[in-house]
């Protein structure tokens, strides 16, 4: 039986406790291999390979397929890397590679085929770019995931931006409280620690209502009584949410639990991802209809992120 606290990195494990058998597509020998924590693996629906979350992490023969205009690099994290494991796209605000591991590794993610690794020295050179750039009111931890990286290391990042003075807003981007919860839940006290000093933002990335457990809406609500922000971004991604119906049920369920959700994005087209995409036309349409389920609230702005640019680009 598998252990509450290791994933599953052998496919055929994942089948079996899904009670899968003869699944066509599979790639056994992916270069991206398969990581599912147990907890994840919980909220799918036993026998049914065409499950939401199961496609999100399953790896498949298409991902092997090259495609014109699918890059290593979609969104020019390279070009954007000012220090090792920073990054700057935008006015007032970097991006820190805070994390060089994920708790579930998404078939359709942008940085599949990503060489940027947080180097051991983070702390001193984010402490150093924030010396000489006091423009800087925004500090991002991404990844990998910045809650797969230890507390010590976070804090001690946190701790380099508190002499920064423009720097009120810290915000991190992890899919851990959805898809490991009680491990989410060790990183709150550093937000109830540092609250005085930032404002705390939390993205979350569910890409279907299913994967909003009890544990996570229970772990959410801990997270605003800290006076966390707490956003969600999704992927429109094929036959995982592509309907307009399937995207108003997960605003719904994000609201019911103090979420409000940010950005829908359009894919980033990385390598071996091709298969997820919906083109823009279709993409349009399910949006327009979004629209018209929906409070405005409610509504997530769709965006595809083009290398280069000054902002997102909204997609209407």
């Amino acid at each position: 039986m598998q252990n509450s606290s290791n994933p599953f990195l052998r496919i055929n494990e994942l089948l079996d406790f899904l009670e899968l058998k003869d699944v066509p597509g599979i790639d056994f020998s992916s270069d991206f291999p398969m990581r599912v924590p147990l907890s994840y693996a919980k909220k799918m629906q036993k026998g049914n390979p065409d499950d939401p979350l199961l496609r999100q992490v399953l790896p498949t023969l298409q991902e092997k397929i090259e495609s014109e205009g699918f890059l290593k690099d979609p969104v020019g994290d390279t070009l954007a890397q000012k220090e090792n494991g920073i990054l700057q796209k935008y006015k007032h605000r970097i991006l820190l590679i805070a994390g060089n591991t994920c708790s579930v590794r998404c078939r359709f993610c942008f940085r599949r085929n990503s060489k940027l690794l947080m180097p051991s020295n983070l702390p001193i050179l984010l402490q150093e770019y924030l010396e000489k750039d006091s423009s800087i009111k925004e500090i991002i931890f991404s990844g990998g995931d910045p809650f797969m990286t230890p507390i010590s290391v976070i804090e001690e990042l946190i701790k380099k931006a508190i002499p920064a003075k423009a720097v009120r807003t810290i915000r991190f981007h992890t899919r851990v409280p959805i898809t490991e919860p009680e491990l989410a839940k060790t990183y709150l006290p550093l937000f109830e620690k540092y609250s005085e000093r930032f404002h705390f933002v939390l993205v979350l990335h569910a890409n279907h209502a299913q994967e909003i457990s009890n544990e996570t809406t229970n772990l959410l609500k801990q997270f605003q009584n800290a006076n966390v922000l707490l956003l969600n971004q999704s992927t429109l991604l094929k036959g995982v949410n592509d309907s307009a119906e399937t995207l108003a049920e997960l605003s719904h369920t994000l609201f019911e639990n103090g979420v409000l959700p940010y950005y829908l994005h359009l894919l980033d087209k990385a390598q071996g991802t091709a298969h997820f995409e919906v083109n823009e036309q279709d993409a349009k349409k399910i949006y327009h209809k979004l629209l018209t389920l929906l409070p405005g609230y409610l509504v997530p702005k769709m965006v595809r992120e083009n290398q280069g640019e000054k902002s997102k680009t909204p997609v209407f």
